[in-house]
């Protein structure tokens, strides 16, 4: 879970929203940014957040 509360503010944001089972547009519509994005952004944070959890 640590690793989760380093990335920055949109980024913690969007993946909590995630967690808590909320849609990708019900994201985009809190955070700004279009839904598509926001798919792509929590598949690179995943990602991201994986490898750290593998170090």
């Amino acid at each position: 879970m640590e690793a989760l509360y380093r990335l920055n503010e949109v980024d913690k944001s969007i993946m909590l929203l995630y967690l808590e089972d909320y849609s990708y547009e019900e994201i985009s519509d809190i955070v700004g940014i279009s839904a598509s994005n926001v798919g792509v952004k929590i598949h690179r944070l995943k990602v991201q957040l994986q490898k750290q959890l593998n170090n």
